[in-house]
């Protein structure tokens, strides 16, 4: 016991932390604040890590890290001299090995930041009437004659590097051209439209797949790459089952289904108004039990969605 103490005192000390006893009680709230914040910030970055590959890495470097300070507090210099030396020169390897989760991290903040300062400034504009007219109509004939179909709604996260991997069109969003696109005998039917500006901006794009650990019962790879796009992205995703002939939507991660023209309409205008998903009354569901569908392709050449398998 009297080891342990003497070990929590070094770290006292070791961090100088007796300046506290010279503090104002305005200096202590201060400071009392910024702890809050921290263990807030860390709370959130564990939370973030915890169904990552990351999280293990972490797991890892806190290891690391006690080691190196009981080595300091044992005076066993050789290994203090090396884990410190670790430390200081691994902080820039370490911003390689968190590149995804930074990205991952930056792009949630970022995409949750941009949907406020919408919110607040475009309350009361309304959705582009005629685009939403036009996705409700397309997905309704689609699912009428089961032709599969993938149809990404870019919102306020910018889909440049989707767009890339297929043909860029920059056409305007019509239902004969949406069904052409989508067509069995169409070349751009295999892979995702993306919409950008109420225009269709390219077709036959890739989308990755789905990240989290949810149970998504026996949906198909389009269903999954739908999911997977909107979990990286604040987009609207409306899907076409080419077996079931089922409309679904994908918004932050969850997809709802059973859609037809009339209530897709309805929460395509809510969401392009910067609602999401999840704030519609209405089923919003994590998995799904009834949609089976074959292996696709999307997101990699051996995982992009096309209509052989119930592709996009």
């Amino acid at each position: 016991m009297e080891k342990l103490r003497d070990f929590f005192l070094w770290i006292v000390h070791g961090f100088k932390l007796n300046f506290i006893l010279e503090m104002s009680t305005k200096e202590i709230v201060v400071a009392v604040i910024d702890v809050l914040l921290m263990t807030m910030l860390l709370f959130l970055l564990i939370m973030f890590l915890r169904d990552r590959r990351a999280g293990r890495l972490v797991i890892g470097l806190a290891v690391l890290f006690v080691a190196y300070l009981l080595c300091g507090f044992f005076n066993v210099a050789l290994s203090y001299e090396v884990l410190g030396w670790l430390f200081g020169v691994g902080s820039i390897s370490l911003i390689v090995l968190f590149q995804p989760e930074i990205r991952d991290m930056l792009e949630k903040i970022g995409t949750s930041t941009t949907q406020f300062v919408q919110r607040s400034m475009q309350k009361n504009q309304s959705a582009d009437s005629e685009l939403v007219t036009v996705l409700a109509e397309t997905a309704s004939d689609l699912a009428r004659d089961q032709v599969g179909a993938l149809i990404v709604v870019e919102r306020t996260t910018k889909l440049g590097d989707v767009t890339m991997t297929g043909t860029e069109l920059d056409a305007k969003a019509t239902v004969k051209l949406l069904r052409n696109i989508f067509y069995k005998g169409s070349p751009l039917h295999d892979g995702a439209v993306v919409i950008q500006n109420g225009r269709i901006a390219a077709a036959g794009c890739m989308l990755p797949s789905a990240k989290s650990k949810e149970d998504y019962g026996e949906m198909g790879t389009r269903h999954r790459a739908g999911i997977g796009i909107s979990e990286v992205s604040d987009a609207v995703v409306i899907i076409v089952s080419e077996e079931t002939g089922i409309i679904s939507v994908a918004n932050n991660g969850v997809i709802k289904r059973n859609y037809n023209k009339h209530t897709l309409a309805i929460d395509l205008s809510l969401m392009l108004n910067g609602m999401e998903l999840d704030e519609i009354g209405g089923d919003v569901a994590k998995s799904d039990k009834d949609d089976k569908e074959e292996d696709a392709a999307v997101g990699t050449p051996d995982e992009r969605g096309g209509d052989s398998a119930d592709r996009a």
